[in-house]
């Protein structure tokens, strides 16, 4: 039983999108809006370009549901460039919309090559990259390009340098979309076409996972990063001539803001597993958490009831409030405080040392702002009033409010390990 429970603690990897062996299709079992299906709908059924928008917290599923997302896209004829999102770590999560396009186009160009079109690219693209080459020389940067998009060397810690590359790829950010659109997407596109691919689908993932700071906006000092990146410039973001679909932050779906996708396409929610409905009666969610957990369990030889008591995985569900990140994490510092070469079943104090620990973290980050916008919440499972609405939105990005989604549309919970009594 020892090496099954540390083939288990591997296979709890709460960052990592779920391979195809370990999915288990939550969003149908419930009778939900299946977020996958619906992109794959949006693309294939638009005669023209379109831009398909998702965002759902972290560690909801959604990086799962876009790789299923994927296959399926693929199987519909369609060539698909996936961003998996590495460049918004690599950058600091100083982030600009010029960066999100840039790098879905070096992961468009690679894909493209990688599969045997290597001609991507022309005379405009050429001496596109050339003028931009001598620029970033006379800064000290190597340029990737023709062949590829980006730098020689990691910006994170080049802070001072970082502003100079932007403003310079600032200046010419409309031509770059215009050569990569005549001289990268329409000519392969109708290369692909000639093979029996409609589309060319891109896809950026890990948006949602942008740090939510200023804007540094002295006119409007309200203003966030998120704002100016997906309102402010939502054209730029929608300047591609095929079919994109962005991940974005989870806060922006539930402010007064128009997004800036236009009438170009749809704007998806992925919610948390509901455990319960909004009127507190019960739903199959925790029934699909366990599924989750068995699969994984099943996968390394073992079973979940092997692994954990059947009360402490109904407590660890129960306590997660669905949302599958936190049930993960739950179980990896049980495991990590009990011993992953224990025998047998997990101790039951080890679970509960991992449920004050969370709990503890939890509690001690909110200030009495949050506090009041989470009472709020308990009470009425909508957003709070406007003077509480940044401390909701911080507390969506740190998952203390959990969002769900049904016919009704979207509602609210606090995380259960928000609740006082879990450290009574």
């Amino acid at each position: 039983m020892a090496s099954v429970r540390k083939a288990f603690l591997n296979q709890l990897r709460p960052h990592d999108p779920a391979p195809e062996e370990l999915y288990v299709d939550w969003l149908s079992a419930l009778g939900l809006d299946d977020v996958k299906q619906v992109i794959v709908n949006c693309i294939t059924g638009a005669d023209v370009s379109t831009q398909v928008l998702v965002t759902g917290q972290r560690g909801s599923g959604k990086s799962t549901e876009l790789r299923r997302a994927v296959d399926a896209l693929r199987a519909a004829s369609c060539f698909v460039s996936l961003q998996s999102g590495e460049f918004v770590e690599e950058l600091g999560g100083d982030i600009a919309a010029s960066d999100i396009v840039y790098f879905a186009a070096q992961q468009l160009v690679s894909d493209l090559q990688k599969n045997g079109l290597t001609s991507a690219g022309g005379a405009a693209w050429e001496g596109f990259w050339s003028e931009i080459k001598k620029k970033a020389t006379s800064l000290g940067v190597e340029v990737k390009g023709p062949g590829g998009v980006g730098f020689g060397l990691s910006l994170k810690d080049n802070p001072g340098l970082r502003r100079e590359l932007r403003q310079l790829f600032g200046q010419h950010q409309s031509q770059f979309l215009r050569v990569v659109n005549e001289e990268i997407v329409l000519p392969a596109m109708k290369a692909l076409k000639e093979h029996g691919t409609e589309r060319i689908v891109m896809i950026v993932d890990g948006l949602g996972d942008v740090p939510l700071r200023s804007a540094g906006d002295p006119v409007h000092p309200e203003r966030t990063n998120h704002e100016q990146i997906f309102v402010d410039n939502g054209d730029l973001l929608a300047g591609f001539a095929c079919d994109v679909v962005y991940t974005f932050p989870v806060e922006l779906a539930y402010q007064s803001v128009r997004l800036g996708n236009g009438s170009r396409g749809e704007v998806l929610e992925l919610g948390v597993i509901p455990l319960s409905r909004r009127d507190g009666s019960p739903t199959a969610g925790a029934d699909s958490m366990r599924a989750i957990l068995e699969r994984r369990a099943t996968s390394v030889g073992g079973t979940i009831g092997e692994l954990v008591v059947a009360a402490d995985v109904d407590r660890l569900v129960a306590l997660s409030g669905g949302h599958l990140r936190t049930v993960f994490e739950l179980l990896q510092t049980a495991i990590h405080r009990a011993g992953p070469t224990g025998e047998g079943t997990l101790d039951s104090a080890a679970v509960d040392r991992a449920i004050r620990l969370r709990a503890d973290a939890l509690n001690k980050t909110l200030l009495d702002t949050h506090r009041a916008a989470l009472d709020h919440v308990r009470q009425h499972r909508t957003p709070p009033p406007d003077d509480l609405r940044r401390a909701f939105n911080e507390l969506l990005q740190s998952q203390h409010v959990l969002a769900y989604y049904d016919v009704g549309g979207t509602w609210f919970a606090p995380h259960p390990l928000t609740d006082p009594a879990v450290l009574a």
